[in-house]
């Protein structure tokens, strides 16, 4: 099955090179504090590769005016990630809530507001789609805890998981404390 990514407005087939060079930001963006995340080799094509195929997914990427992609969103139906699910209030339908899965911007191409473009586009995009809810896990000290805050989100609890880091020289696994975010569209 073939899937697209919408690139400045306009739909663009996501090849295998598209994916392995999206990879490459994606490890170097969560290389960084607070992340310092490492991955095995593929873990973060095959990562993409998953959320792009994923029904009703929406997948959305940032291209500089040299024509280079350097920034990328993905979201899906929160239904498709187990662990975050249990986080939806009890009195909202499970279906009508987006998940906000990944939004990531090369360092050169920081600080010109396109993770909170590619944010609002995302979130866009689900409305148009019938979504009534967004819901977004990150870790408390990253920048898309601002992006959440400026855009209506609340904390609705928090997420203990284990993540393999670099640090001090070698990987590690490390306990990690992540929020989850919640907000109506």
């Amino acid at each position: 099955m073939k899937k697209h990514m919408l690139i400045l407005g306009r739909s663009v087939m996501v090849t295998r090179a598209m994916t392995r060079r999206l990879a490459k930001t994606y490890e170097l963006c969560f290389a960084e504090y607070p992340w310092c995340e490492v991955f095995a080799s593929g873990e973060a094509a095959a990562w993409l590769r998953e959320m792009i195929r994923y029904p009703e997914n929406i997948s959305l990427g940032w291209q500089s005016y040299l024509g280079k992609i350097v920034g990328a969103a993905f979201a899906f139906p929160v239904s498709l990630k187990s662990d975050v699910v249990v986080f939806v209030p009890q009195s909202i339908e499970v279906e009508e809530v987006i998940y906000i899965a990944d939004i990531f911007v090369k360092r050169s191409s920081r600080n010109l507001g396109i993770a909170s473009k590619l944010h609002e586009e995302c979130l866009n995009i689900a409305k148009q789609n019938g979504f009534l809810y967004a819901i977004g896990r990150t870790n408390l000290d990253s920048k898309m805890r601002p992006i959440f805050e400026e855009n209506g989100y609340r904390i609705i609890g928090t997420q203990r998981v284990v993540s393999r880091k670099f640090m001090e020289g070698k990987i590690v696994s490390v306990p990690d404390e992540r929020g989850i975010f919640f907000r109506t569209l």
